[in-house]
């Protein structure tokens, strides 16, 4: 059925605190989170939810261990897709209507793209360092990372790359390799991970980009391009080892 894209549900309810208090069942630990979490709060409720101890004198909490599966998209079919259904679909924060991505002329999608937020106040560049830097819930700096400036951008592009390399990496575009990377590496979901299946359709037909559209968004995801890239190395390091192996 899909998840709220912004929003992922972990069980600290008083009842769930109740349960797991002094009990030494590890059943009642969830095992499977799933949804679109983002690296810097989702450890934070790893520390709060499984109760480890606050240490004196420091400020980060322990690393956990844990095993992760992420899917990345080719930027910019994944930015079209997110404009036409984050600010189209569901209109976003302007009142007024908002032109499909493909109906955008070259300076309006250059500056909207930096500026438009969604009713959740996201907006629609550099996803993955949403998800995995520590700028994520920074979306002044993380929607912007080409006006944030070379020091900054390249910080949120190096954890998002090392962080990502730490989880079973899939692309959305080489569903086949990703699939047998999760049959090898994640056994337990590869029979629901169907190529077949295509969920949350969008409403709003795609449209086609010319070449000074493509360009201007390609400058404004160019972080976003190398991450991209480093993911497929990944994926193919993957591939390699499970049939290596």
């Amino acid at each position: 059925k899909g998840v709220r894209c912004p929003v992922y549900h972990t069980p600290s309810s008083e009842r769930y605190q109740t349960m797991i208090q002094g009990s030494t069942d590890n059943s009642l630990i969830p095992i499977v989170y799933g949804g679109h979490l983002y690296w810097s709060s989702f450890m934070r409720t790893l520390y709060l939810l499984h109760h480890v101890p606050k240490l004196n004198g420091l400020v980060d909490p322990p690393p956990h261990q844990f095993t992760c599966l992420t899917i990345f998209r080719e930027p910019l079919s994944r930015i079209q897709s997110c404009w036409n259904f984050r600010m189209v679909q569901t209109k976003g924060t302007r009142k007024k209507a908002v032109p499909n991505f493909a109906n955008l002329t070259i300076s309006d999608m250059a500056s909207n793209l930096v500026t438009a937020r969604s009713s959740e106040g996201e907006g629609c560049l550099n996803e993955p360092m949403r998800i995995f830097s520590d700028f994520g819930p920074n979306e002044d700096i993380v929607n912007d990372l080409v006006g944030a400036g070379e020091d900054i951008a390249n910080i949120a592009l190096n954890q998002t790359i090392e962080r990502a390399g730490k989880c079973v990496v899939g692309i959305l575009e080489r569903c086949d390799d990703t699939k047998e990377v999760i049959a090898s590496y994640l056994p337990f979901l590869a029979s629901y991970f169907k190529c077949s299946n295509h969920r949350q359709k969008g409403k709003v037909s795609k449209g086609d980009l010319d070449d000074d559209q493509v360009d201007a968004v390609l400058k404004l995801a160019k972080y976003e391009q190398r991450v991209y890239k480093q993911a497929n190395i990944m994926l193919d390091t993957l591939l390699r080892l499970s049939r290596t192996s």
